[in-house]
């Protein structure tokens, strides 16, 4: 990483770094335009715009419920974009045909840190690309994406990583044949939209759902809640060993309950014969991506962490406690609950489906 941010000239990129060459990771072999990759600088910023607007157009029309409509964010996007140049792990790689701005695409590297169940790497998203309807279908998006994949590798990344949006089938299918792999996908109900399999009372266990919103409150059911986060941990290791881990750092489990019950958390824990049967996680997420300004809804309620114990399973409890989510987010200004699932955990998505959860995007990535 750059120890102090500047603006990178065409030759500085093509010396620090190589953006043309090594497709060695990459599945499709492509004939590349002529031209560089170049980093923009602010005086690219009217063309970027320009891209920028339409990209956001397509996003408002095919997601209207998710999106506010271009016109109404552009000069929140121009100081969006503006803040990226002055971020020292962020660049905006350009595409330049004819001394025209053809295609763009925005990328931050960024340190996941370790958590009880995630391992600790640093990472470069490609947080947004679009490429020039009339310039389409020359190689420019896979040139681009060479670029911002030897940018992270540049920045010692072990992982280039993108979301992309369901509506856009094309780009999903485009992006798994360069050999980018679904690692997770987004999911979000509207709360006036929850579905009868979450206002239902017909669950087969009466025992009611405990709300914890205090951490001295944790005290009897700590033992229960940590069992049921190291069970958690393994499945996502299981199905995704490459960035998850089994917990096994005691501490960093509690400190993660812990923090489950500070505003703005709650626990939500379901009790059978005295013992933690079920348990989840809802936070008041204010939402911090680069697509903020783009969106709607600014807050979510974000559900985290659900796991049931083995020998209880496939009796409502996952659904029962999302229900008392929905019952939590009914008396607030939150309009969307959203949670994540991993790829390879079929089951847990199939319950989502059930309760009437939609993919929003879908997170894929390669290593590098």
């Amino acid at each position: 990483m750059l120890a102090k941010h500047h603006i990178l000239t065409s030759s500085d990129i093509l010396t620090n770094f190589n953006l043309q060459t090594d497709f060695s990771l990459l599945k499709v072999p492509r004939v590349i335009p002529e031209g560089n990759i170049e980093t923009a600088t602010e005086a690219d910023l009217e063309g970027i715009i320009k891209l920028a607007n339409r990209l956001n157009s397509f996003r408002a029309k095919n997601a209207p419920e998710v999106f506010l409509p271009s016109k109404e964010v552009e000069q929140v996007e121009i100081t969006s974009l503006n803040n990226t140049f002055q971020d020292p792990n962020s660049r905006i790689l350009i595409k330049k045909i004819n001394g025209e701005i053809a295609a763009f695409a925005t990328v931050k590297t960024y340190e996941q840190s370790g958590s009880y169940c995630f391992k600790k790497e640093k990472r470069c998203d490609l947080t947004g690309i679009y490429v020039d309807e009339k310039y389409q279908r020359q190689g420019i998006g896979t040139e681009l994406i060479v670029a911002a994949r030897n940018y992270g590798k540049s920045n010692e990344c072990t992982f280039l990583g993108l979301s992309v949006y369901h509506f856009d089938g094309n780009n999903l299918d485009f992006f798994k044949k360069l050999g980018f792999k679904p690692e997770m996908t987004l999911m979000a109900l509207k709360v006036s939209q929850k579905s009868e399999e979450t206002t239902s009372n017909s669950e087969s266990i009466d025992n009611p759902v405990i709300r914890i919103k205090r951490e001295e409150d944790l005290k009897n059911e700590m033992e229960g809640i940590v069992k049921l986060r190291v069970y958690l941990s393994s499945v996502s290791a299981e199905y995704e060993p490459i960035h998850h881990k089994e917990a096994n750092d005691r501490e960093a489990v509690i400190n993660s309950i812990k923090k489950g019950t500070h505003d703005p958390s709650t626990l939500y824990i379901i009790k059978i014969n005295d013992e933690v049967a079920a348990s989840a996680q809802m936070t008041v997420y204010h939402y911090d991506t680069s697509v903020t300004h783009l969106l709607k809804d600014k807050t979510t309620c974000f559900i985290t962490d659900v796991a049931v114990d083995k020998k209880y399973q496939r009796q409502g409890l996952a659904t029962k406690i999302i229900k008392a989510v929905f019952d939590d987010a009914s008396h607030t200004e939150h309009g969307i609950v959203e949670l994540s699932v991993l790829e390879k955990n079929k089951k847990a998505r199939a319950c989502y489906d059930r309760i009437g959860f939609k993919p929003l995007y879908t997170y894929l990535g390669m290593e590098i």
